[in-house]
Formats: C-alpha cells, structure tokens, sequence
C-alpha cells in the first residue's frame, strides 16, 4: 500500500479493505473515534464544496450522495475499532496495543511528541489527516479562527 500526503478518506477505506483481504482476525484502520468523528471528517470537512457564499445548496449531487455512501461503507465495515480508543491505545502498563490497527491519529504539537511516540516504534511515518474528498480542506479547528476586531467587513 503507497502512502502519500494527498489521500482522503477513501484512500484510507481502501487500505482497510485491502488490509483486510489478505488478513485474519480483521485489523482496524483507526481506534475508536470520538461520535461524530467521522461525519466532521468526511462530509462536513467538504461543506464548502456543498454550500457556496450565496447559500446555493449542492446537497442533491452525486458528490454529496457518494461521499454519505462513503460515510456509511465506513461506519457499517468497521475501519475503526469497536473497543481500543485513543485513550487506550497505551494501555495502563505502559505497552500499546495496535496490533491490529493500522494508523494512530494524533496530534503532534512538538518535537517531544515525536519522540515519544518513536520509543513504541522502530519508524514512524508522519502523514497529515485525510483531505476532504473535494475540496483538499485537512483540519480546521474552530479556535484558531478568529475575527479582527477594527475589519470593516465583520458581516
């Protein structure tokens, strides 16, 4: 399986299903998200391409019933494990269970975190989150977004 830093979350399908062809028990793409993980990921991270600035609604597209079809195939195979969370991927001893997960997301916010995780690991591959399948957005967080107070257009 190639790894590059354009793939969305159909890549990521993918190579669960892959994955999964050859393997037995079933490995995992991710651990258990958080509820509503996986909407914010795959429709809402493409909302731009769905609603434009003059509130045109594209929600009757073939783009937007592929990428809910998506969303579905995703939570009805299972890429994400049903029990082990990003809370318990470490477990209490210190060991990390990821046998049969195939990507940790996390948040790298320095160096040190690197080089934490690099002590479970002999090689760590570093890949941004998915895109969205339209609009190429990767992650955008509601409290780095702020407005200028003295902009005249705060409208």
């Amino acid at each position: 399986m190639e790894l590059n830093d354009n793939w969305t979350w159909l890549d990521l399908y993918n190579m669960a299903k892959k994955a999964n062809e050859k393997q037995s028990p079933k490995c995992y793409a991710i651990p258990k998200t958080p509820e509503g993980y996986l909407f914010r990921e795959v429709i809402f991270k493409d909302i731009d391409y769905y609603v434009d600035k003059n509130e045109k609604y594209a929600f009757d597209t073939k783009e937007f019933t592929d990428a809910l079809k998506l969303l579905k195939r995703i939570m009805d195979e299972q890429i994400e494990h049903p029990d082990i969370d990003l809370r318990t991927v470490i477990k209490p001893d210190g060991e990390i269970e990821l046998d049969d997960i195939l990507f940790l997301p996390i948040q790298l916010f320095s160096y040190d975190n690197i080089v934490t995780y690099n002590v479970y690991f002999k090689s760590i591959n570093i890949l941004p989150v998915p895109k969205g399948l339209y609009t190429g957005a990767k992650e955008i967080w509601d409290d780095y977004i702020a407005i200028n107070k003295s902009t005249s257009k705060k409208n």
